[in-house]
């Protein structure tokens, strides 16, 4: 058995968070605290000071992020998108460094362009839209600050406890509903408990993997493809109609193509092998 690792877990109730704390509980080498913004205010700096007081972890882990794409484009929103995006994770790394302690970040394979024919870890950020830029700068604010961290970029999270595009096409499949999905964007369509698997895995080892790591499923697919592997897993009789983005009215323009893939990890289970656990 392993060393005991206390590991504080920032966003627990979140699409990922509730993933990580479901999969870290499990492991008898892990002392799993998990914190959300009913323990703590994360907009207040002295409050995580004191999260880190109370709790002395060894790891930081850190599933905090104003995810909502449209939404980040809205002037209102700015502050709450860099402080949750940018300043809050450069904030973990400046205190992890200080304390000596290991810091896993996510972020996002919208931090490319999408007009590359695929995206590895030496691949330069070049975001085009604001979520992007907020959580480049979030890595940004990372590297001028720490060493010792792990960066995992990921894509297309799906998982159970809050709403997300396959759990909405799987509640229309299941009542026989029509189904629109776009053809022409693509994602590493990502199941958070295989993410959370991979997240139990680096935490066995003796020494946490550092640096920037590309962690998704490892097939690329549209809406389009995924929602019709839905409608054929679940016998269902919905119509998949395909629709293009340029019909759709979105205040953020989105990556056509962000293919991420891994020079340094084996990538996770492309959506046909994990759909059907998720339905599961």
């Amino acid at each position: 058995m392993g060393t005991m690792k206390k590991v504080l877990l920032f966003g627990s109730q979140g699409l990922l968070g509730q993933s990580l704390f479901e999969r870290l509980s499990q492991e008898s080498n892990i002392q799993l605290v998990p914190l959300s913004r009913f323990n703590y205010d994360l907009f207040f700096p002295e409050e995580i000071f004191r999260a880190l007081d109370d709790h002395t972890p060894d790891i930081l882990l850190n599933a905090v992020a104003f995810a909502n794409v449209d939404a980040a484009e809205k002037p209102e929103n700015e502050n709450e998108v860099f402080y949750l995006n940018a300043d809050f994770p450069k904030l973990l790394a400046e205190e992890s460094h200080k304390r000596k302690i290991s810091l896993i970040h996510f972020s996002t394979d919208f931090v490319f362009s999408g007009e590359g024919d695929f995206y590895d870890e030496q691949s330069l950020p070049d975001p085009i839209n604001i979520y992007g830029a907020s959580k480049v700068e979030g890595e940004e604010g990372i590297w001028e600050n720490t060493e010792n961290a792990l960066v995992i970029r990921t894509s297309r999270l799906y998982g159970k406890g809050k709403e997300n595009f396959v759990s909405k096409i799987v509640h229309l499949a299941k009542r026989n509903k029509p189904i629109s999905a776009l053809f022409d964007e693509q994602g590493n369509f990502t199941f958070t408990d295989d993410l959370a698997n991979r997240i139990a895995e680096f935490l066995k080892r003796e020494a946490l993997p550092v640096g920037t790591l590309h962690v998704a499923g490892e097939e690329m697919a549209s809406p389009a493809k995924v929602a019709r592997e839905i409608v054929r897993l679940t016998n269902s009789q919905s119509v998949v109609t395909e629709i293009s983005s340029d019909s759709l009215s979105r205040p953020a323009p989105r990556p056509k193509h962000p293919k991420l893939v891994s020079c340094r990890e084996n990538m996770l289970l492309g959506f046909r092998d994990a759909l059907p656990r998720f339905l599961a």
